[in-house]
């Protein structure tokens, strides 16, 4: 390994396992190992190649010199926004984070978590965190610069079904590991991964890993709410070809 290696990801799209996998991959191969979020600015000094930094929100505002550099390589993941719906809906019902917890004039002086376990079902659960957390969310990835010749663009679901390793390896080889750290790098991301070594619900952050969860959630009532906020988010992040697969959906209302 002679780069910085930088992998970035957005809340709700594989951010504890990619944390995982390269904080293993970082341990095994004795390398240093960053894990920053968005109020841990870093200082050059500290983040000198070999090493492997993570920004779990896809922000570098604090220190864009870190994506810029000649060393650095990027990892960037991506995930359905319809996905990342549910999945942060789910999650925020029960995580324990601390910014959960605090009480909000905005709310009454509920929390974010009883505000949204106060709702009566689950889709004025999803209409809630489009308007919040998740929509912050799916913002961001929409806003990320895709121009970036240092940076190797990633869906969630294609990691997610990477049985073979293939698209994992090419990432590595991106981010700079030499040919006899693959082995070591291909066997973390197994034995993190759904279809390896880890089961779903070991962690709150892992409910369920599969793609498309979207199309058992998803009415036409819902995704024109979806549509009415995020316009183009679908075909900017290349998920639909256009706004015609709200015509596959079932009508009316569900509590999914």
């Amino acid at each position: 390994m002679n780069r910085c290696a930088v992998i970035a990801t957005h809340h709700k799209t594989g951010t504890v396992w990619m944390r995982d996998v390269f904080r293993g991959i970082s341990h095994d191969l004795k390398i240093n190992f960053i894990y920053l979020t968005r109020k841990s600015p870093q200082k050059k000094a500290k983040l000198l190649p070999p090493a492997v930094v993570l920004n779990d929100h896809a922000d570098f505002s604090a220190m864009p010199w870190l994506i810029d550099g000649p060393d650095q390589r990027i990892l960037h993941v991506v995930r359905d926004p319809r996905d990342v719906l549910i999945s942060a809906m789910h999650y925020h019902r029960v995580a324990q984070e601390s910014w959960l917890h605090v009480s909000r004039k905005t709310f009454g002086g509920l929390s974010y978590q009883q505000k949204l376990n106060s709702l009566p079902d689950d889709r004025s659960r999803y209409l809630f965190e489009l308007k919040h957390s998740a929509g912050r969310t799916i913002g961001k990835m929409c806003s990320w610069n895709y121009g970036a010749k240092n940076c190797f663009e990633c869906r969630y679901e294609d990691l997610a079904t990477d049985f073979e390793m293939k698209l994992f390896t090419q990432i590595v080889c991106h981010l700079g590991f030499a040919p006899d750290e693959l082995e070591i790098c291909r066997a973390n991301f197994w034995k993190n991964s759904l279809f390896g070594q880890r089961e779903a619900g070991e962690s709150p952050h892992v409910r369920r890993g599969a793609p498309r969860q979207w199309s058992d959630v998803f009415d036409r009532e819902l995704a024109m709410r979806f549509l009415h906020q995020f316009g183009s988010a679908l075909v900017t992040l290349g998920y639909e070809p256009d706004d015609t697969w709200i015509e596959h959906l079932r009508a009316g209302s569900t509590d999914a």
